[in-house]
């Protein structure tokens, strides 16, 4: 189930009103809200909720279709279990509101992905995180190839990572479709190297 959460007060008292999001739906804006955060023990960490936070690991917060080396070596919290499936694909080709692979030949992901540890958390936008620290599952990534795509060569949830850690979580029902000799595909990430 994949929801939006408005939220919002009238004098002394606050309401809250949770719209589920249908299968299939995709936003028709590429721009993202940048990521919520936490910082914790010193450190800020990037939460991801959603289907749509994976769009945005790694970018810039100020320019969202640019790669920073800053986002790109972070450390990314899993706050819950995410489900993709009927929602969000990962392709090489048009996207159409999908999910993008995170990371290039020339700027690789090489920061964490890891379950939200055990604690309660409140964020830079006011949003309070309660974890019971268990490993979170991301369910249906889809990957799809076009034939013979010279765009994107590497598909997968990640398509370029370099000594990144990917620890305390698990992927669930991946589907892949359109496999071709000239595409790298994985589920988590296509190349992956030291």
């Amino acid at each position: 189930k994949v929801s939006i959460n408005y939220v919002g007060t009238v004098g002394d008292s606050t309401w809250s009103r949770e719209v589920a999001i249908p299968a299939g739906f995709r936003f028709a804006s590429t721009s993202q809200a940048p990521l919520d955060t936490v910082v914790h023990e010193g450190q800020t960490y990037y939460i991801i909720s959603n289907p749509y936070d994976f769009n945005i690991i790694g970018k810039n917060p100020d320019n969202t279709d640019e790669l920073s080396d800053e986002y790109m070596s972070a450390t990314y919290w899993i706050a819950n279990d995410v489900v993709l499936e009927d929602s969000l694909f990962v392709t090489n080709g048009i996207y159409d509101g999908g999910i993008k692979p995170v990371g290039t030949a020339d700027m690789p992901f090489t920061g964490t992905i890891t379950s939200m540890p055990e604690g309660k958390f409140t964020s830079n936008l006011g949003t309070t995180y309660v974890s019971d620290g268990s490993a979170k599952t991301i369910t249906g990534i889809q990957l799809a190839s076009k034939e013979d795509s010279t765009n994107f060569t590497h598909i997968g949830l990640f398509a370029y990572a370099k000594g990144a850690t990917f620890e305390n979580f698990s992927l669930a029902n991946v589907k892949a479709t359109g496999v071709s000799a000239t595409v790298y595909m994985g589920s988590l990430a296509a190349l992956v190297q030291d």
